[in-house]
């Protein structure tokens, strides 16, 4: 019905089809702040919005044409503050590692500041930032509170349903 209503000759929201892109002053002003993120300009930023309106489409698009970026993609399966740190150390740092939290959380904080010492920022996408446990979302808060001369080691991309959590999460000013 939907193909013969709008006169299509296939569904364009089929899978694996090339899914239509549609272009408002939102999605306009959220890619300017993406490269703002990436560019270095902004060290932390935080899409919300209702479920389904493509945050993270939008995100993993604009990461595809990134090159040499070192990235790790936080999911809400990551329950503890140990997984959170293997994952980090994996994707982003030397390699698995295996060790007690705060002997992982050591490893990573030298590892990442040896890199932005050496110019090169870790970014970290935070998808539903809203189901995450409270020691990923405190170990996600001291990560992006890093620092090697008053300059981050670590971007953060966070993604959530909740605009009270990122209202929570942001400090008071």
């Amino acid at each position: 019905m939907f193909l013969e209503q709008y006169k299509l000759e296939s569904n364009p929201f089929a899978a694996g089809a090339a899914r239509p892109t549609f272009a408002s002053h939102s999605m306009r002003y959220t890619l300017l702040k993406l490269d703002e993120l990436f560019g270095k300009q902004v060290q932390s930023l935080f899409l919300s919005g209702a479920a389904g309106v493509g945050k993270t489409t939008l995100a993993r698009q604009r990461l595809r044409q990134m090159k040499d970026l070192s990235l790790s993609w936080i999911k809400p399966s990551c329950e503890t503050r140990e997984q959170l740190l293997a994952q980090l150390l994996e994707e982003i740092g030397p390699g698995p590692v295996e060790g007690s939290a705060s002997e992982l959380r050591h490893i990573l904080e030298v590892f990442l500041r040896h890199q932005a010492g050496n110019g090169r920022l870790a970014f970290v996408v935070a998808d539903g930032l809203e189901r995450f446990a409270a020691p990923v979302l405190r170990e996600l808060e001291a990560l992006a509170q890093m620092r090697l001369r008053s300059r981050p080691v670590v971007s953060l991309l966070a993604l959530t349903r909740s605009e009270e959590l990122v209202a929570n999460l942001l400090p008071q000013y």
